[in-house]
């Protein structure tokens, strides 16, 4: 399984993310992205939430959304962020960056 690492800020605040969560925050949004159309690989993501509005690169590459995704993403992305140390209140944005690490 692919080890990546991970930037994350939520609501402006910066997260440190390691272990566990780190781990799943990372392979979550991975797996998710290569469920999409035309992604078979993630070397990097960057991912940003607007107040529901995603926009989406993986590997430097813009990923466009329908509405579907759109909400899958933005649903799954705030419940695994809202239980995290460090985050409060409401989630109107995120920035999530993950780049695979070579062992």
């Amino acid at each position: 399984m692919d080890n990546f690492g991970v930037s994350l800020k939520v609501n402006g605040n910066v997260i440190k993310l390691s272990g566990f969560p780190r781990d799943f925050v990372a392979k979550t949004l991975a797996g998710s992205a290569t469920s999409l159309k035309g992604v078979d690989r993630v070397e990097g993501l960057a991912l940003t939430l607007r107040f529901g509005k995603i926009k989406l690169k993986v590997n430097e590459q813009d990923v466009d959304l329908i509405q579907f995704p759109t909400l899958m993403l933005a649903s799954t992305l705030k419940g695994m962020l809202s239980v995290l140390s460090g985050v409060e209140g409401e989630i109107n944005t995120a920035d999530v960056k993950i780049r695979k690490i070579r062992s």
